[in-house]
């Protein structure tokens, strides 16, 4: 028998990331656009509406230059946990 790593790595990548969010997603109440935040719409977009973990995973080819010429070099595979918690002032702190 044979395991793949990057099989293994990805299963095991999303079994973490379904125990850390309890596998729930919560909606929130429609609203006109012109009343949103726009640092609360980012926070929503790029991380979470509630105190949790995050997980962010990045893959593409990572290119080298020479004058004006690239050349890819090799595939970039990249994941961070980040924990995010919300102040009452509406800002948030973000842990790499």
């Amino acid at each position: 028998m044979t395991i793949d790593r990057r099989d293994l790595l990805g299963g095991a990548v999303g079994a973490m990331a379904a125990v850390m969010t309890g596998g729930e997603a919560f909606a929130s109440p429609s609203r006109p656009a012109a009343n949103l935040d726009p640092n609360l719409l980012y926070r929503k977009l790029h991380y979470r509406s509630d105190d949790g973990v995050v997980f962010w995973w990045l893959q593409g080819p990572k290119y080298g230059q020479v004058g004006t010429r690239l050349t890819p070099l090799y595939q970039a595979n990249v994941g961070t946990f980040q924990r995010i918690r919300h102040l009452e002032d509406g800002g948030f702190e973000l842990t790499a």
